[in-house]
């Protein structure tokens, strides 16, 4: 049998508490970001429902869904670009700002688009990997 003393336990739920604490305390941070990203969206990008496209030609479809995904694009570029330089974000975070705008897309598909814009501005510096992540653990990024 294991023997534990009173103040080796006492340490032990201390430890977890703290450790509890901060993830709350970061959750509290991505959810007023998602909430300050959004409040400044809410002016800039439209929904799919609001975007009227006529077709070039009679007869010819003039592909609505790629300008859908252009918007979609355009919504993850902003959402990466708008949050402030000293935050720390992750593909999920910026995939459900997108998805309050854009509810009738999957999050599989805004997560892949965002997956792929993020490694892009990354590349053009844009953003950099503070942590990365390994199997279902996204990685965090930080604009510079």
């Amino acid at each position: 049998m294991i023997d534990v003393t009173v103040s080796e336990l006492r340490g032990r739920i201390v430890s977890r508490l703290e450790s509890a604490k901060l993830r709350v305390r970061k959750l509290e941070d991505q959810l007023q970001l998602i909430d300050s990203l959004l409040s400044e969206e809410e002016d800039t990008v439209k929904a799919p429902s609001e975007k009227i496209i006529a077709s070039p030609e009679p007869g010819i479809s003039s592909g609505g869904q790629l300008k859908n995904e252009e918007s979609i694009g355009r919504a993850i570029t902003d959402a990466m670009r708008n949050i402030h330089k000293d935050d720390i974000f992750d593909v999920p975070t910026i995939a459900q700002i997108v998805m309050a705008k854009f509810p009738g897309v999957s999050y599989t598909d805004i997560s892949k688009k965002a997956s792929a814009k993020a490694y892009r501005l990354e590349h053009r510096k844009e953003i950099e990997i503070i942590e990365k992540g390994h199997g279902r653990t996204p990685h965090k990024y930080k604009r510079l």
